[in-house]
């Protein structure tokens, strides 16, 4: 099930008029197809053939359509993922990254970003538990994506894609991408 903050986004009152969409580390696609359940044109990347595979047999049971990619979120252009996407979606990318892959990584998405695009970010908080991924805090989000995209919206771990442990924190965010960022990306 979609959080609410991405589910305002795609059924609210104020919902998005569909487009074409980008699920950047979609695992089994669960979320890709939820977007082209509501008519988005969705294609969803990640690294893991087998999550692929499995995403692949999920949305033909679906009966919708969505275009699966093997490939770095960090170097999209490298698989042949040039957009322009109006909706970008990362429930998972961004908190793993080290600054580099995080600098890449922003640059990458940037390039296949339509002038105004908007991009739901969930991350998890820094942690220091084995198996924790590294983390991200608002600072790091501000830091990576400024000038080019803006905070539009932040919330709390409504929804949140992972069983969280007591006391461990996660947030949802909305950027936006500036017109600056054109120039910038090209």
């Amino acid at each position: 099930m979609p959080s609410r903050f991405l589910r305002d986004l795609i059924e609210g009152p104020d919902a998005l008029p569909p487009g074409h969409a980008i699920d950047l580390g979609c695992g089994i696609g669960s979320l890709a197809i939820y977007l082209a359940q509501y008519g988005w044109q969705v294609t969803g990347v990640d690294v893991v053939e087998r999550a692929l595979r499995a995403a692949r047999r999920r949305a033909d049971k679906s009966g919708v359509d969505v275009t699966f990619v093997r490939g770095d979120v960090t170097r999209l252009d490298q698989s042949g993922i040039c957009g322009p996407f109006e909706l970008l979606l990362d429930c998972g990318c961004f908190h793993n990254m080290s600054d580099d892959e995080r600098r890449r990584y922003v640059e990458s998405i940037t390039r296949i970003a339509t002038e105004n695009a908007l991009l739901v970010l969930f991350t998890l908080g820094p942690g220091r538990r084995p198996m924790w991924p590294r983390g991200a805090q608002h600072v790091d989000v501000e830091r990576h994506f400024s000038p080019g995209w803006t905070i539009v919206r932040s919330g709390p771990k409504d929804g949140t894609p992972y069983l969280l442990p007591p006391a461990k924190s996660a947030t949802w965010y909305r950027l936006r991408r500036n017109k600056t960022a054109v120039a910038s990306a090209a």
